[in-house]
């Protein structure tokens, strides 16, 4: 019933792709046409023992311009190279109801597009 958040912040898209797994779903921020910020921990792979791999092309897809996953407006831009920052740490630790809580350090990485992704409305 209210603004779609794609309207009101054009520089957000999603990755509607990760090492070639579909529906996985991690918030991306589009920095430049090139360019786009994304959690490390998204690209993680499912052994958690290491990365999943950008290629080859479209084995990971970032979604843009585009307010739903399915508009007609949206583009999927293929990701040409991962890079996770260096210092990028996951680990976890036991809480006080003894279930394990994910404490991630500098869980960022950076998505490098081989086409230019476009802000709604861009």
């Amino acid at each position: 019933g209210g603004t779609q958040a794609g309207e009101k912040w054009p520089w957000v898209g999603s990755t509607t792709r990760i090492g070639g797994v579909n529906g996985v779903l991690c918030t991306v921020l589009i920095l430049t046409p090139r360019w786009a910020l994304t959690a490390a921990h998204c690209l993680r792979n499912r052994a958690l023992d290491g990365f999943v791999s950008a290629e080859p092309l479209g084995n990971t897809v970032v979604t843009s311009g585009c307010s739903t996953l399915n508009g007609a407006s949206c583009k999927f831009t293929s990701v040409k190279a991962h890079h996770v920052h260096p210092c990028y740490k996951s680990a976890q630790v036991e809480t006080a109801g003894g279930g394990l809580a994910s404490v991630d350090h500098d869980d960022i990485a950076l998505l490098e597009a081989d086409a230019d992704m476009v802000p709604l409305g861009g």
